[in-house]
């Protein structure tokens, strides 16, 4: 088969690019262009570049300022009160000032924070308002994470009135085990503990914070409930003292101030004195009767 070769000259060369540029201005019918969405479909219009970007922007625009985490430094003149836009905030920095209105009683510095806040906005208007926030907070002083919420709600003025924190307390799954020696941070623990095989539920207070800053030993409680395997339920507690050793008292029943047994002597005392009582009285009744009966020439025999 013959090969034909195709040979342009410098006049064939300038129509091929005369040629190209006719095409490219012809590929875009400008006349069908269209410049905005509308709800109607028409097949014979197209959407442009230009438009599709532009609206693909604005959506993205849109999503960015309902969704995204803003940053915030935390430092001395940082307030809680004061972030109420609606959004999700991520929280970092020193605790410096103990009245930002965080849920935490440790503030120096060196106390440093994390903490993720969403703020939600169910107001209906500028005087009835409602917002709530959730802080989800890891306080490295206090070596703990917790999450609180609170709410605040507009006065007769606007004015947000905020209530208390409310900590979102979980119970810790202990499983088995042979101690509650570690069970130590604010909180609620349960499990089974051997070899008793008794199932408890442990309530402990640790008051780090605040003997951290009166410049006292720390202590901790334990609030124990236990259910043994012979149906016995008790109720009682004990108190740690130390810093990174924990020194733990007895295990004792609840009771006033730890004076349980006292508090038993002393009602039986109460029961044995009333009881003299009563038998000294039923005497005297019985000796006023005789002479009644005597008076009247009656024999009383009881």
């Amino acid at each position: 088969m013959k090969k034909t070769r195709i040979v342009l000259s410098r006049a064939g060369a300038a129509s091929a690019i005369m040629l190209g540029k006719f095409l490219r201005a012809e590929k875009e019918d400008k006349g069908n262009k269209v410049v905005e969405f509308s709800e109607t479909p028409d097949d014979e219009h197209y959407p442009s570049e230009k438009l599709i970007y532009d609206s693909l922007s604005k959506i993205n625009s849109a999503l960015d300022n309902k969704q995204s985490i803003k940053t915030v430094e935390w430092g001395s003149s940082s307030n809680l009160n004061t972030i109420l836009d609606e959004g999700v905030y991520f929280i970092y920095g020193e605790r410096l000032n103990a009245n930002d209105n965080m849920p935490i009683a440790n503030s120096n510095p060196g106390h440093t924070i994390a903490a993720r806040l969403t703020v939600l906005d169910s107001s209906i208007n500028a005087q009835e308002r409602c917002k709530t926030q959730i802080l989800e907070l890891s306080n490295r002083l206090g070596g703990d994470g917790n999450i609180y919420t609170r709410t605040a709600t507009s006065d007769a003025l606007g004015s947000l009135q905020w209530g208390p924190w409310q900590r979102v307390q979980g119970i810790v799954d202990a499983g088995v085990t042979t101690s509650l020696d570690t069970y130590i941070d604010n909180g609620m623990y349960s499990g089974v503990l051997l070899p008793s095989y008794e199932l408890f539920l442990v309530i402990a207070l640790n008051n780090y914070s605040v003997a951290g800053a009166l410049g006292c030993e720390r202590s901790v409680t334990q609030l124990k409930l236990s259910l043994g395997t012979d149906s016995v339920a008790e109720f009682k507690f004990r108190v740690g003292r130390g810093g990174n050793d924990v020194v733990w008292g007895d295990w004792l029943p609840i009771s006033y101030n730890g004076s349980f047994a006292t508090d038993i002597q002393k009602n039986k005392e109460d029961i044995s004195n009333e009881m003299l009582r009563a038998t000294e009285r039923e005497n005297l009744i019985l000796e006023q009767l005789g002479r009644l009966a005597a008076h009247i020439g009656m024999n009383l025999n009881i």
